[in-house]
């Protein structure tokens, strides 16, 4: 199985440069913890990552609000990254090896492509199970999620 067949195909992204609330409208707009910041020419040139917990900290530390502050101030610049054409296996180490729960995909460019998150693994368990495939075993899965919920 490959990324490109679990992931969220073309998830909602933001700017460096929108405000902050921008991207927490995002996340309550689609009910996620996650906003992909883009850039570039085309404008979908992945350069980080912001989720609800950077928003949480941002604000609690800074005392602004929302409106006070852009998204760069807040977004993780370090993404783990994998590609359409890379299997479900490399995107499940690069979930346990950096303690990520979501794996942007981008193409050769840089250009963002989807999301993969671990309920999206998680989904595929349970619809292989009831098939009565079992090309993601249920144990992986356990192991996926033991390894980014548990600190160093």
């Amino acid at each position: 199985m490959k990324a490109r067949d679990i992931m969220t195909a073309n998830p909602s992204s933001c700017h460096p440069k929108d405000r902050l609330c921008s991207a927490i409208n995002i996340m309550r707009e689609h009910n996620v913890g996650v906003v992909p910041v883009t850039d570039g020419a085309d404008g979908r040139h992945l350069v980080g990552i912001i989720t609800d917990r950077d928003v949480a900290l941002s604000l609690g530390a800074e005392e602004k609000a929302c409106s006070q502050l852009n998204v760069e101030s807040c977004m993780s610049r370090q993404v783990f990254f994998c590609y359409p054409d890379d299997d479900l296996k490399k995107v499940e180490q690069i979930m346990k090896e950096h303690k990520v729960r979501r794996v942007p995909v981008v193409d050769q460019e840089g250009t963002l492509q989807g999301i993969i998150a671990t309920a999206d693994i998680a989904r595929e368990v349970l619809k292989e199970k009831r098939e009565g495939r079992a090309e993601v075993p249920e144990t992986d899965l356990a192991e996926i999620l033991e390894a980014v919920s548990l600190s160093s």
